[in-house]
């Protein structure tokens, strides 16, 4: 779960608030789910989805922290709805699909792999021997050697000259988690658009478009 912090903290900009408040509901996608897989599909130009969920009470409690004008907390609603409607998006965040979204459904239909959100730090020393704690926001893991296959960061937007930082922590995470060099997990970037970067396996500041919202 992601730090304490209020609205009139100096440092939580609104765009730090709002990819706060990104990240947050992807941590707790459950209740998103039930609700959508309840719904016809949308017709275009009608959708009320994202007034619906922004009214909810749990949404409400969810974000009240990240004090979020209400426009912006309905583009962050509406961003993960998006991402949330997309099957092969929910493939790759190791979600249930559309006919088995319970409460206690976290594997993927494909790969059975196991959902960790932000359930505790990875830890390294740094060159001044201090201790650094690391949170990667998911980890997919093999449900029987517990053999970590993924990491996904969430970012609100991930320019290419943000490449190099993102995938420097990224690229952190992945050789943390490495079982053996033969074993390095899959790093991606999920961004608020939908667009999905994977990590090159060879260079951490290079990241490929691998998946992305299909808007028709």
């Amino acid at each position: 779960m992601t730090g304490v912090f209020t609205a009139s903290t100096p440092t939580n900009t609104l765009p730090q608030r709002r990819g706060m408040a990104f990240h947050r509901l992807l941590e707790v996608p459950t209740p998103l789910l039930v609700w959508l897989d309840g719904r016809p599909a949308p017709d275009s130009g009608s959708d009320d989805s994202v007034d619906r969920v922004c009214r909810s009470p749990w949404v409400q409690r969810l974000l009240a922290p990240m004090g979020l004008p209400g426009v912006v907390q309905a583009e962050v609603v509406a961003s993960v709805l998006d991402i949330l409607r997309s099957p092969p998006h929910r493939q790759l965040l190791g979600l249930a699909d559309a006919s088995s979204t319970t409460a206690a459904a976290s594997k993927s239909a494909a790969g059975l792999l196991v959902r960790e959100v932000e359930v505790g730090f990875l830890a390294d020393i740094d060159g001044e021997g201090l201790l650094r704690q690391r949170r990667p926001d998911l980890l997919l893991r093999e449900p029987a050697s517990g053999e970590v296959r993924r990491v996904i960061d969430y970012k609100w937007q991930a320019d290419r000259p943000q490449w190099e930082t993102y995938g420097a922590q990224l690229w952190q995470y992945r050789q943390m988690l490495a079982g053996a060099p033969s074993t390095l997990p899959e790093g991606f970037l999920l961004l608020a658009s939908g667009e999905v970067l994977r990590q090159s396996d060879s260079r951490a500041e290079e990241f490929v478009l691998s998946l992305a919202i299909n808007r028709g």
